[in-house]
């Protein structure tokens, strides 16, 4: 059996953190070093670059770098104008849930699923501490995706090619999901032949497009026409070498040992990443199965399970008790309104992204953090559930409702025979 290097516990760190007076305010928290730095670059003119006179950079897909330097560029540089960009993103959250539901369960759970979007700590304490990716990558996953829940509206795969965009710009905001168009077209290869095979069309286009900008900047800029990012190769490392220990999580390589910090440290970006992903490659082959099946199953656990870390480690472990008491009945609530919708086809839209993130969490790592894009969705899964609870034990009886009838899955449920605020048509 392999070696194992014992990680360095006189440099290892939970925060890194860097003060940079072009940037007023605290100061930067690990990825918010590389995003804001980028995007004070941009908006000064200078270049998709880390530093004035540097070299071009590829660190982080454009997708956020590009949002914050706008707003830059219009209110200022400061890390409080990049978190008020994420308050602007975080209020968009609760309108989506509710245009996920609607077309899918109907009025009565949209509204349900709105509140249970606003009122969702894990939404509020990441998106409002940080300066971070997962707002904008929330709102364009579920714009995309309620422009998918349409394409079968018109004529013309309009719709269709509208989710491919926002598919695209979704993947240059996190990376990992180039393979998200696929699993949808191949989800509902059940359409009349001829409107999926145009609508996938217009899909894989439209994403095409929007990734195709990305990669053809890198070509001219970087020699190489690369879609993702340069860390990608350090994440990959990250996530082998906490595997080979047995860990769910990720490990910062250059915490472990100093040849992994020799690797970040390459000059070149391109080759450091190169050189790092072939490094976790041979890491990988030392792994046996048995781990790497232990591995994908706690890395399960932590993306799923509800009670992970909720409230950022400053505060107290009352802080995070109470966050959690708050949302740990959601994903239970899903679990339930999954369930019940298991035989509608209407549902394969907002569940083809759990899937896909599911399948990321176990080959990399997960969390909290991970699975904010999906917080939505899973407030209209969490938010059908309660209806169908709430119907089952006859909390929504009234004058309103008849007697009792039976729906498509032969539950006991009251039909409305009058109007009410909860029960406009869908």
């Amino acid at each position: 059996m392999k070696w194992i290097e014992p990680l360095d516990m006189t440099v290892l760190q939970t925060d890194s953190q860097v003060a940079d007076p072009e940037i007023p305010g605290r100061a930067l928290i690990d990825d918010e070093i590389q995003y804001l730095q980028i995007a004070k670059r941009v908006a000064d003119g200078v270049g998709y670059q880390r530093e004035p006179g540097g070299k071009p950079t590829a660190v982080r897909v454009p997708g956020y770098p590009l949002y914050v330097a706008a707003l830059f560029k219009a209110l200022g540089p400061g890390v409080t104008v990049a978190l008020f960009g994420n308050v602007l993103l975080i209020s968009l959250l609760p309108a989506l849930a509710f245009a996920l539901a609607k077309p899918v369960f109907g009025y009565k759970t949209a509204v349900v699923a709105s509140y249970f979007c606003a009122f969702n700590p894990g939404l509020y304490y990441l998106g409002l501490s940080r300066a971070y990716s997962e707002p904008l990558f929330a709102v364009l996953l579920c714009c995309g995706t309620a422009m998918w829940q349409r394409k079968d509206r018109s004529r013309r795969p309009a719709n269709a090619f509208a989710a491919g965009a926002l598919y695209g710009a979704a993947s240059l905001t996190r990376t990992g999901y180039f393979g998200l168009p696929v699993l949808l077209t191949l989800a509902e290869a059940g359409w009349p032949k001829r409107k999926w095979r145009w609508n996938a069309i217009a899909l894989g286009l439209a994403f095409l497009l929007v990734i195709s900008m990305w990669g053809f900047r890198n070509w001219i800029v970087m020699g190489t026409p690369m879609l993702s990012s340069t860390n990608d190769g350090v994440t990959l490392l990250g996530t082998v070498l906490a595997a080979e220990r047995g860990r769910g999580d990720w490990l910062n390589p250059e915490d472990v040992a100093p040849r992994y910090a020799e690797i970040q440290r390459l000059p070149n970006e391109i080759e450091s990443s190169r050189t790092a992903m072939q490094t976790a490659l041979g890491e990988l082959r030392h792994i046996s199965p048995t781990t790497l099946f232990k591995v994908a199953a706690k890395r399960l656990l932590r993306f799923w399970i509800p009670l992970n870390r909720i409230v950022s480690d400053e505060l107290s472990l009352k802080a995070n008790i109470a966050a959690n008491l708050l949302y740990f009945p959601l994903i239970p609530l899903a679990a339930v309104g999954l369930w019940r919708a298991r035989h509608s086809a209407s549902i394969i839209p907002l569940l083809s992204p759990c899937l896909y993130a599911t399948l990321l969490a176990a080959i990399s790592w997960g969390g909290t953090r991970f699975r904010y894009g999906l917080e939505p969705i899973l407030a209209v899964f969490g938010a059908y559930g309660l209806v169908q609870i709430a119907q089952r034990f006859g909390i929504f009886s009234g004058p309103h409702f008849a007697t009792a009838a039976r729906d498509e899955d032969g539950i006991a449920v009251r039909r409305p025979t009058g109007v009410d605020i909860l029960d406009r048509p869908a």
